[in-house]
């Protein structure tokens, strides 16, 4: 069983997720959004990673929820997909003044350990 899935909105960093999950030897795959929406309801990840892509969730209708369903599976959000977290626990995403690319800081909440998978 892969143990992260890593669902590619279209993320030019998706193949570098993979080897870095790779390196620090979890199992991973990548998936297609629609491939990960048709098998996780038969087949639960042991984490599950958003990547980003060119959408908007302004304009984006599909149902993620069942990304959400297993409040089990730890979901990580980058870019695209942390705007999809967002929306579906109704938080408020906007469109920000300026186009944000490049170095970014993020801060880890303390007791968080990545699950043995």
């Amino acid at each position: 069983m892969t143990a992260v899935w890593i669902v590619d909105f279209g993320s030019q960093y998706t193949q570098l997720i993979l080897r870095k999950m790779r390196e620090l030897k979890y199992s991973s795959e990548i998936f297609t959004p629609e491939m990960a929406l048709e098998k996780i309801g038969k087949v639960k990840p042991k984490v599950l990673i958003l990547s980003g892509g060119p959408q908007s969730v302004f304009e984006d209708k599909t149902d993620y929820r069942p990304f959400f369903a297993d409040e089990k599976i730890p979901v990580l959000g980058i870019c695209y997909g942390m705007q999809l977290i967002g929306q579906f626990f109704q938080g408020k995403v906007e469109k920000g003044k300026l186009g944000e690319y490049g170095e970014a800081t993020i801060e880890m909440c303390q007791g968080f350990s990545m699950p043995h998978v």
